[in-house]
């Protein structure tokens, strides 16, 4: 997790606990997705049956929520019990993202979110447990005040189901990194080096030198491959670097990275690429890149280069946020302080109240 932002980070390799996270992470999902489900259905099914008409059952609907005990302050108690573990609980890495975010002086969506959520089940809270302490105005005739327990869950499910997609989208970039990577041998025979000069060699020592030669080929680590170096590839074997058929012809299957589909045909002097497949005969190449400067490695790096970089969008809410926020708190205590001092009785209570509206609102919003 980025120590900045709080956002979740991608590792350079595969972790080996990656298939547990994600186990998680859908089940952290589903768990407040039916917890958010039922929240919704308690905190809006009275209004809901207020809204339609009567042909459609609408106030009897209404009346059946009250008679069953989940409307009025037994509702209010039930959404607390509903929302509490989806914001704590499901919300907790968006909490602690957003906190980092403070910390940092970076805030930005987690930080949104974070502080609009808790805004909403904070003030929820207060209007559950101790509704007195709000304005006549503000309460029912049962004495209950609207609360916003719905919104604080639901908007942490969005968030999570959110996450599990873009967390779909990472692996399916990053597998398609690994099989870029797979198409290159982890290893190489290498029987030799190009040399600038080559001495003269007689006839009679030619057949020692060509033994010599076979004899020192060895296998390299594919990182260990210099430019110039002489490498066998057996039949049906992959290339490991981009090259120049140095002995031998052969078709090579390039079709995962040209898209040509039949084999081509290949004979001394042409060149053949890194992650391509040989054909039925073995060929010696001369390499003319290194392993990192291959056309595979090339690719992969421009895929990781994409997939690290951040839209033109991304950057500008990212930096609208860092203005946003503090605009947002800074509003919220300018409200606070206006309705104390200047507004009617009771000036705190409609402060507070007020305050914490700009915060529910403004950052749910964002």
């Amino acid at each position: 997790v980025c120590d900045l932002c709080g956002m979740p980070l991608e590792p350079v390799g595969q972790e080996a606990g990656a298939a547990a996270d994600q186990a998680r992470e859908r089940l952290r999902l589903a768990i407040c997705t039916v917890l958010g489900l039922v929240l919704l259905v308690i905190a809006m099914g009275p209004m809901l049956g207020h809204m339609l008409p009567d042909l459609l059952g609408g106030h009897a609907i209404a009346a059946w929520f009250e008679r069953v005990g989940l409307g009025g302050r037994r509702g209010q108690w039930l959404q607390l019990l509903l929302a509490t573990p989806i914001v704590f609980w499901g919300g907790w890495p968006i909490l602690t993202g957003g906190i980092a975010g403070f910390r940092s002086g970076r805030p930005g969506m987690f930080s949104l979110i974070a502080l609009g959520v808790l805004a909403a089940w904070g003030s929820s809270l207060l209007a559950t447990i101790a509704p007195a302490i709000f304005p006549a105005a503000f309460r029912a005739a049962d004495g209950s005040v609207p609360v916003a327990f719905e919104s604080a869950g639901m908007i942490v499910v969005l968030v999570l189901l959110g996450q599990v997609l873009e967390t779909r989208a990472r692996r399916g970039t990053t597998a398609a990194i690994r099989a870029l990577m797979d198409l290159t041998p982890p290893t190489a025979e290498r029987v030799g080096n190009v040399k600038p000069a080559v001495l003269p060699i007689a006839s009679c020592c030619q057949e020692q030198a060509t033994e010599a030669a076979a004899a020192a080929a060895e296998i390299i680590p594919l990182a260990a491959v210099q430019v110039g170096d002489l490498l066998r590839v057996k039949p049906g074997g992959r290339i490991p670097v981009d090259g120049i058929l140095h002995e031998g012809q052969t078709d090579c299957d390039e079709s995962l990275l040209t898209g040509e589909s039949l084999p081509v045909a290949k004979h001394a002097g042409d060149r053949v690429l890194g992650g391509a497949i040989n054909g039925t005969g073995a060929i010696v190449l001369e390499a003319t890149a290194a392993a990192n400067d291959s056309l595979v490695a090339r690719i992969t790096r421009l895929v990781r280069e994409a997939h690290g970089r951040r839209a033109p969008i991304e950057s500008l809410a990212d930096r609208i946020a860092a203005v946003f926020v503090p605009a947002v708190l800074a509003v919220a205590v300018l409200t606070f302080l206006g309705w104390s001092l200047v507004g009617p009785q009771p000036r705190m209570a409609l402060g507070l109240v007020s305050a914490v509206s700009v915060l529910v609102i403004a950052c749910h919003c964002a």
